[in-house]
């Protein structure tokens, strides 16, 4: 909206000649009185100011303009001090800015002022600015210089001096220094009536004393300068009396009589909020207003129109009501103060839920001592409303703040304070802090609302009142919540039933005496009435939660939750208490409406929330939605709110784990120190997958004693553990030690057994767990314990037992936990069945045959691979049909004769950098490739790439470094065992350890998102690629500077998908983007050949390798022509397969260059085309043909029956 300034009844250019001309005298005036004392001198400044009007007249008129005549100037004029200082310049001996500085600052003030009111500014309006400044230094300027003597001069530059220091006086903060309080106090003592100049300053700085609180100094200030001008002894009356007096509308009416304009409508400004907060009259202020602006706030106020001052837009989203409040620029730039508190009042008027949000907002910066109790009120109610557990440190910083103004509130209007103290007792009680709350209850006040009804409140906590009197003054003045205190407070479900099946008609009232009449028929049983009364006012409270929760809890009947469900659709659903809007959430979440939750939750983020709860909440859904990369990034987020819930705590680890992540110590930590069992067990997972199998057995172990009767899969997880532990170790046992276990039978043939652990990893000690005794080695030797021996008696809880077996303690947890497993179904008993004293073979292949899976499906997955016919998956979806890592399975297919790498041609987009895919990176060690120059080159590797490196070799370590590494597997329904030799062993610990390096040696980079669109919807992507190749198509979508290096066909497919914005390369690509010696890139060229990357001679690279051949001299390119040859008849070695793939590649890639093939170095070509041939076991033969032309034809070596002939004429 703009705002094109405002048209008076007089002609434009007089009022503004008026303006410029009153203003101008004035100041004038002021600066000479003092001065100008023989009647010559008086005539010659009467002349003087008479040529002034002329000539600003004149300016007028000559200007005359939209600029001139608009509301934007004007405001200048008043209000930015201009003609003060041009005043003070004209006259001044010492500038601190130059002419052109000085007007570049004014001018761009006059600029934002224009703009910010909606009128237009350019040249023409910036020359009327600086038209204005020199016809006023030179007019005052050779006044000064020409009709002032020397003596004369001076005293005007005191004067000046005086104003300077009293306005820099009054913009000054006064909070912690009262120096120069206490100096402007003094001069005005000593000095003689106030100019209309410094009397309007002092108004200035009275009004700012009040609005900060300083009522002291306000008050000093106001007895200094009474006698020293009317309009000031009249301005602190209407003040002082307007905040003290219980009438005031003679004050308001006063305000007019003050005579001097500016110091009438600072008036204005100051009690207009004060008013409001009292909720008086305020029609008597629009005689007394002259500012435009000002009176268009009065009138609006008025009428009750308040859009002039501020615009509210409600709309719905979602199902919630969101308020956007929009105000008046130019009102907020002519009169921000004001403004910004009038909006503070209005807000507090609204009964929206965390208003005070919003009042913090508009009044930062301007907060004064009566709109922050209007805050904390509001603070006080949402608290109320939250009925959070723990909200006492919240409550204490705003009691804090209220106590801060008792001081001004004790010296108020009966209102005033009684609405001060209402605050600050409401705010006690919700801290219970019941006698605090009383003792602040002045008695003059204790009749008076709202103030009245906290002292109900309190005499309801002190049960000094009944119920009848607490009825009758709710209903007489509508504070229903009473009644809720009442009964809170007498805990007397009986009484609440009585009650309010005597008055139903109250529920309409108060909706949540309603539910606490159903908490009371649900304690006593009462279910047929309370479904009976849900019934009965369905209608009512069809969209409000607490009615839902009360019905699902009465009846969790699935038509009950699709009910729920429908009711939450387009967010209709409320609530009556603040906290239960968390609870329509959870509701959603517990029945796995996702994306409902969602609905609620952004309910929540729009309105500015955005705490802990709002980060899991999102967690959670993000991960019921399968996108598990994104949730844990509001799981950190939320974890970093709050490091104590155990819910993010494990979604956190659990997580990080399935996605190759690390943990932190800091959530690591947060598991252990939660101390529950699956924290344990997950800590146990995090320490097996770092290598530090000691601290996984620790935690694993207090997982297991720790687990109730039911299954645990902690007792899995020490199976995994001690299995991977290889020792050959020989364990004597003497007697009870640390680290043993002792059966302990009884008379009655009862048994129990007695573990003793050296290290604290007990809950307590002693403890009972699977009716066993445990204990610590200390507890161990004070009972007598210790040394005690097979057959020995001991003594536990009273009972005396026999030593009958002492074993070690691992082997008790063995036993136990096996055993467990078999009770629960989780592991299965096998014994080969014998028949005639011998072991029934067929028998027990049949039962290896029904729980291990038959081999030939990896095979026959395998050969699937290799099949050109058939679409490709990636390398890792094969990987799971066999019992190798992930490293393995890509090294196993680069290093066989028997299966080459999928690939497909495809167009190479470089980018600035550059992620490896998993099977890449195998590829690149496997060649060779320096790892460190990855990093050089721009190339990264993701950080779960890095974890499944390290969780590859912990497994693969872990596998195969033991005496014996076998396995037992069927084949055809055949059994066979798999026994790896030592050459085997050594290098599998070699690779792996060797790529784990490999890998530490390369920058990573992590992804917090997820694939996620129309394609990648269509199936579960992480399956399908692991989630290393996941994570990098995921950053390189969202991240436009990457592009991912690949081997694998399925990745470069996904390249050529328009549904899929994904920029690859492949690995030879990015070899030739290196740089790197011809020879160097023959060499990698011929390793990825040999590991099966049939398709690594590109075009890029034949391109490469002619440029590189041009540049050579003759021997040089020699020596490199037979390297590409070597590099090229090697593949004739390879099978017949892997060499039809090849030369179908070579072949096309060759037709692709189509006339480009000329510019191909002839040595690179002949070698490249010679090698085809061979490959192909085909020839050229030259012949001339019946017309007399030369032609030549291929040949096939063998059959020589097929010809292709190539005519050259």
């Amino acid at each position: 909206m703009q705002y094109l300034g405002y048209w008076r009844e007089k002609g434009s250019e007089e009022v503004m000649t008026e303006l410029l001309s009153t203003m101008l005298e004035n100041l004038i005036y002021d600066i000479t009185t003092s001065v100008i004392k023989k009647r010559l001198d008086r005539y010659h400044l009467k002349r003087f100011l008479k040529m002034l009007r002329k000539d600003i007249s004149k300016f007028c008129e000559k200007n005359e303009s939209m600029y001139i005549d608009s509301s934007a100037f004007d405001y200048f004029i008043r209000n930015t001090d201009f003609l003060n200082k041009v005043i003070e310049r004209s006259i001044a001996t010492k500038l601190e800015k130059g002419n052109k500085e000085f007007l570049r600052d004014e001018i761009k003030k006059a600029r934002e002022i224009a703009v910010a009111e909606g009128v237009m500014f350019a040249n023409s309006e910036e020359r009327v600015i600086k038209d204005l400044y020199h016809l006023i230094m030179d007019r005052v300027g050779t006044y000064y210089r020409n009709s002032l003597s020397v003596e004369q001069r001076h005293m005007v530059s005191i004067c000046l001096n005086q104003f300077a220091e009293l306005e820099e006086a009054v913009n000054a903060n006064h909070k912690e220094d009262c120096k120069e309080h206490r100096e402007i106090l003094n001069a005005i003592k000593e000095g003689g009536k106030l100019s209309n100049t410094k009397a309007a300053l002092i108004a200035d700085l009275l009004s700012k004393e009040l609005y900060e609180g300083r009522i002291q100094e306000f008050g000093d200030l106001a007895i200094a300068v009474k006698d020293k001008s009317d309009d000031l002894s009249v301005f602190y009356d209407c003040l002082s009396q307007i905040l003290r007096s219980e009438r005031c509308a003679d004050a308001v009416k006063r305000i007019a009589d003050i005579s001097d304009a500016r110091i009438r409508d600072n008036a204005v400004r100051t009690v207009l909020p004060l008013l409001l907060f009292r909720d008086e009259a305020i029609d008597g202020l629009m005689e007394a207003t002259t500012v435009e602006s000002l009176r268009n706030i009065v009138d609006s106020l008025i009428s009750g129109n308040n859009e002039r001052i501020f615009s509210e837009e409600i709309t719905l989203d979602g199902g919630l009501e969101i308020h956007n409040f929009t105000l008046n620029k130019k009102l907020v730039y002519e009169e921000e103060r004001l403004i910004k508190l009038i909006v503070i009042l209005s807000l507090y008027e609204k009964p929206i839920r965390n208003i005070h949000f919003a009042m913090e907002e508009v009044g930062k910066g301007k907060g004064t001592w009566f709109t922050d109790i209007l805050i904390a009120d509001k603070r006080i109610e949402d608290l109320i409303s939250d009925n959070a557990d723990d909200n006492s440190q919240e409550l204490t910083t705003v009691i804090t703040q209220i106590l801060q103004y008792k001081e001004i509130y004790d010296g108020l209007c009966k209102k005033k304070r009684n609405f001060y103290y209402a605050v600050l007792v409401k705010a006690y009680l919700l801290m219970d802090k019941i006698d605090v709350a009383e003792k602040y209850v002045p008695k003059d006040l204790m009749q008076e609302r709202p103030l009245s009804d906290y002292v109900y409140a309190i005499k309801i906590e002190k049960r000094e009142v009944g119920l009848n009197e607490i009825y009758g003054y709710s209903v007489r003045n509508e504070a229903y919540w009473l009644l809720n205190n009442y009964f809170v407070s007498s805990k007397n479900e009986k009484e609440i039933i009585d009650f309010c099946r005597e008055h139903e008609e109250i529920f309409e009232k108060d909706w949540s005496l309603f539910f606490m009449y159903q908490g009371a028929l649900k304690v006593l049983g009462l279910n047929d009435e309370r479904e009976f009364q849900l019934k009965k006012h369905s209608d009512g409270l069809s969209n409000v939660y607490e009615y839902w929760n009360e019905l699902l809890n009465l009846s969790d009947l699935e038509e009950n939750q699709k009910a729920f469900v429908e009711a939450c659709r387009d967010g209709k659903m409320t609530c009556l208490f603040n906290h239960s809007a968390y609870l329509i959430i959870e509701r959603l979440l517990n029945f796995h409406e996702y994306d409902l939750a969602e609905l609620y939750v952004k309910k929540h983020e729009k309105i500015g929330e955005k705490g802990f709860r709002i980060k899991k909440y999102k967690a959670i859904i993000l991960q019921g939605k399968k996108n598990d990369v994104e949730a844990l990034k509001w799981y950190r987020a939320a974890f970093e709110d709050n490091s104590t819930d155990e819910l993010v705590i494990d979604s956190l680890i659990t997580l990080s784990l399935m996605n190759k992540r690390k943990v932190s110590k800091e959530v690591l930590n947060a598991a252990i120190k939660t101390d529950t069992s699956r924290l344990h067990m997950l800590a146990a997972a995090c320490y097996l997958n770092e290598g530090d199998i000691s601290r996984a057995k620790s935690e694993n172990i207090r997982a297991i004693l720790m687990s109730g009767e039911s299954y645990n899969p902690a007792f899995g997880q020490y199976i995994a553990i001690s299995t991977s532990i290889h020792s050959n170790e020989v364990i004597t046992i003497t007697g009870i030690e640390a680290d043993t276990a002792a059966c302990c039978k009884k008379n009655n043939g009862s048994q129990r057994w007695l573990c003793v652990y050296k290290d604290c990893i007990l809950p307590t000690s002693p403890y009972v767990w699977n009716n066993d005794y445990h204990m610590h080695i200390d507890d161990a030797a004070r009972l007598g314990f210790l040394r005690k021996h097979t057959g020995n008696q001991i003594t536990i809880d009273n009972d005396l037992y026999v030593i009958t077996d002492i074993v070690p303690l691992d082997c008790y947890l063995f036993r136990t936990c096996t055993a467990k497993m078999t009770q629960n179904g989780f592991a299965k008993e096998l014994s080969i069945p014998v028949q005639n004293g011998k072991m029934d073979s067929s028998a027990f292949t049949e039962m290896i045959s029904q729980i291990i899976p038959d081999e030939r499906q990896s095979v026959d997955w395998l050969e699937q691979y290799n099949n050109i016919q058939d679409v490709p998956l990636p390398l890792y979806t094969y990987k799971r049909f066999t019992r190798l890592t992930y490293f393995q399975f890509v090294d196993v297919i680069l290093s066989s004769h028997d299966y080459f790498v999928r690939q497909m041609i495809h167009a190479s987009k470089p980018a600035e950098k550059y992620v490896i895919s998993f099977s890449a990176l195998v590829a690149l060690y496997k060649t060779g490739y320096p790892a460190d120059k990855i990093g050089e080159s721009g190339g990264t590797i993701m950080e779960s790439t890095l974890v499944q490196a390290d969780s590859d070799v912990a497994e693969v370590i872990k596998e195969y470094n033991r005496d014996t590494v076998a396995f037992l597997g069927v084949m055809d329904e055949k059994l066979f065992i798999n026994q790896v030799d030592e050459a085997g062993k050594d290098y599998w610990l070699k690779e792996a350890g060797g790529f784990k390096k490999y890998c530490e040696a390369i920058p990573t980079v992590k992804s917090d998102q997820d694939l996620s669109g129309e394609f990648f919807g269509e199936f579960d992507s992480k399956e399908l690629f692991g989630i290393c190749d996941y994570d990098a198509i995921a950053f390189v979508q969202h991240n436009e500077e990457y592009s991912l290096v690949i081997i694998e066909a399925i990745l470069a497919s996904l390249s050529q998908n328009e549904l899929v914005n994904l920029n690859v390369i492949s690995v030879s690509d990015w070899l030739v983007r290196q740089q790197m010696d011809d020879s160097r890139l023959i060499g990698y060229l011929q390793s990825l050949l040999d590991e099966g990357c049939l398709m690594s001679v590109t075009k890029d690279v034949i391109d490469y390798m002619s440029l590189e051949a041009s540049k050579k001299d003759s021997v040089s390119k020699q020596r490199m022509y037979l390297m590409w040859d070597d590099l090229l008849s090697r593949v004739d070695n390879f099978p017949d397969k892997q060499k039809d793939v090849f030369i179908q590649a070579v072949s096309e890639i060759v037709a692709s260059f189509g006339d480009e093939v000329r510019n191909i170095d002839k040595g690179i070509l002949h070698v490249l085309t010679k090698n085809i041939l061979l490959l192909r076991k085909q020839k050229i033969e030259l012949f001339i043909d019946a017309a007399g032309y030369l032609s030549f034809s291929l040949v096939n070596i063998e059959s020589e029956e097929q010809m292709v002939e190539i005519e050259e004429k």
